[in-house]
């Protein structure tokens, strides 16, 4: 009787898996892969279930589901599938890139404002120029026949959906550009938009092209222009591809070498006048000063007198990961060295800022102050490669003994603008012993300590600031941009100013699963941070000391209230 049960049940699901398409199949192989590969790596499950109810499994499942009872589902479909599984997290360093040309932009940003959506920054350069007059502080009100809000809120529905500012900005971004290696679906033709011009209280519908650029890498074809470059990115360290931010750039740079410039999307969304923008050289913020002696070398920096005849200093941080680490650092303990003798107190501008290396990010906290800090505790999610990696590092690090023959090891006396010392050598022995006894004690998730290198940021030898530090902080702050207010708040070195953070808590690492559905790089969270209180930074951010939120005279009139809000927040500093 058992016998004809099991051979019945065998015929059934036989029968049933004859039904599905092939394809579909070679889909769910894929995607099976993934599930097990996400899940070795991904540090933040259980706080994810704690705070959302978020379960992988479940999650893997329900997309099973779908491509199984799908009567076909093309690569793209699976694209679009990859892109809401991972987006499931509401984690902001997981997602999904594929690799594809595929892009469109229209020739401008937006910023919304008491559900007003006010025009930002306008580039007439592209291959659809505007052929009627917009400008900024026009009104947006409606998007291809729709609300424009509606439109946003859509697209945020795309998005990982944890910390609402974050995500509303990154729609506003997404509402003019398109791209098809983070998974969107690509517009082209004629798109009818409604504006009300400042000078009217009529609304006006124009409508004009999206600047649309094709696929070129069609099913099976890589060309060697993506190859080159997608390698020279691969090889970067985990610890660099902690954002969207990176792959922003590596797509736009692909583009210029096929087109000879960068799209639009590229002049848009690191324009300095888009509040929006990641990563400029100059803030939006307006100069809260008349300068006294002012730098764009490495860092927009500049002394002003305020109101109450006090000498502050203002460095602008746009990005944890520039090109050359030892020269920013350099750079950096420079202008601080002088703030320290010159100025009463410090503005830090670090909006917008898409994170990066976490050695150059406590580089530069570390000469913004004369007292040790602690850092954040991370429980690490260990695989073999990461005890493999610790052996071979612990094999490099065995026979040094002293500051010169770490300086040697290092090939400097600064490493990412860490000064390197023996004291340096100890802390990351430690950290991968740590690692190796962890694993030998079963532990695939382990217990909380030091990220790499400190448990306790120490004084720069070369510069440190004493005075007072007004820190500026927002919701496009992330990862690195997350790290530094938490670890400045916490250790209680700074006043912050601004709006919450986007909580992007953890260290990422990329991945690349060879496949033939375009899938190029899969980022996912393989730490989890927790700060002095005990609280992770994932999802939550850093909150302000001081709240603002931007008004609607600050969007139309260059930021002015914003910067007399940074002021009068100064001028707190010395009660």
């Amino acid at each position: 009787m058992f016998k004809r049960v099991l051979s019945s049940l065998l015929l059934f699901q036989a029968s049933l898996s004859a039904q599905i398409p092939t394809e579909n199949q070679k889909i769910v192989s894929h995607l099976e892969g993934f599930r097990n590969g996400f899940e070795s790596v991904y540090a933040p499950a259980e706080w994810k279930k704690e705070q959302f109810g978020w379960d992988w499994n479940q999650e893997v499942d329900k997309t099973r589901d779908l491509i199984l009872n799908a009567t076909q589902v093309s690569h793209e479909d699976y694209r679009k599938l990859l892109v809401k599984l991972a987006n499931s997290a509401k984690d902001y360093h997981v997602g999904v890139y594929f690799y594809s040309t595929e892009y469109a932009s229209l020739p401008f940003t937006v910023k919304q404002v008491n559900n007003k959506y006010y025009i930002t920054t306008v580039h007439e350069d592209g291959t659809s120029p505007l052929t009627f007059p917009i400008k900024p502080g026009d009104e947006v009100v409606t998007f291809g026949g729709r609300p424009v809000d509606d439109v946003v809120q859509a697209i945020r529905n795309d998005l990982r959906q944890s910390n609402p500012n974050t995500d509303q900005a990154m729609g506003e971004n997404f509402l003019t550009t398109r791209m098809a290696f983070r998974g969107m679906s690509v517009p082209r033709g004629v798109m009818t938009i409604g504006i009300r011009h400042a000078s009217s209280d009529k609304v006006k519908e124009y409508q004009v092209f999206w600047d649309y650029f094709p696929e070129l890498i069609r099913k099976g074809m890589v060309p060697m222009e993506m190859a080159d470059t997608a390698q020279d990115f691969t090889h970067l360290p985990s610890s660099l591809l902690g954002t969207d931010f990176l792959f922003f750039e590596m797509h736009s740079k692909l583009i210029e070498k096929l087109t000879g410039e960068k799209p639009h999307y590229y002049r848009l969304m690191t324009d300095r006048a888009n509040p929006n923008a990641l990563a400029t050289h100059e803030s939006f913020l307006p100069k809260l000063g008349i300068p006294a002696w002012e730098s764009y070398a490495y860092f927009h920096s500049y002394i002003y007198t305020n109101d109450q005849g006090k000498r502050i200093g203002y460095i602008r941080i746009p990005t944890y990961n520039p090109d050359k680490t030892n020269e920013y650092a350099n750079a950096f303990a420079e202008i601080i060295k002088m703030f320290e003798g010159q100025t009463d107190a410090l503005v830090v501008d670090q909006l917008n800022n898409p994170g990066g290396n976490s050695f150059y990010l406590y580089s530069l906290l570390s000469m913004l102050t004369d007292k040790p800090m602690q850092t954040p505790l991370n429980r690490l999610k260990l695989t073999q490669e990461d005890v493999a990696m610790a052996l071979y590092f612990l094999e490099g690090l065995g026979g040094i003994e002293n500051d010169e023959e770490a300086i040697q090891a290092f090939g400097g006396e600064v490493y990412e603008g860490i000064p390197v010392n023996y004291q340096l050598v100890q802390y990351l022995v430690y950290y991968f012993e740590f690692i190796i006894r962890e694993w030998n004690q079963g532990k695939t998730l382990t217990d909380p300590i030091y990220l790499t290198i400190y448990d306790k940021i120490p004084p720069n030898p070369k510069a440190t600031y004493s005075k007072p530090i007004l820190f500026l902080i927002n919701e496009l702050d992330m990862s690195c941009g997350d790290f530094a207010p938490a670890i400045l708040q916490d250790n209680k070195r700074v006043t912050l100013f601004g709006s919450r953070t986007c909580g992007a808590g953890g260290a990422v690492k990329s991945f690349i699963w060879p496949n033939p559905y375009g899938l190029y790089i899969s980022r996912i969270t393989t730490t989890i941070a927790y700060r002095m209180n005990g609280q992770p930074i994932e999802n939550l951010g850093v909150t302000p000391d001081i709240p603002y939120e931007f008004t609607e005279n600050d969007v139309l009139n260059g930021y002015v209230e914003y910067a007399n809000a940074v002021n009068a927040a100064v001028n707190t500093l010395f009660e």
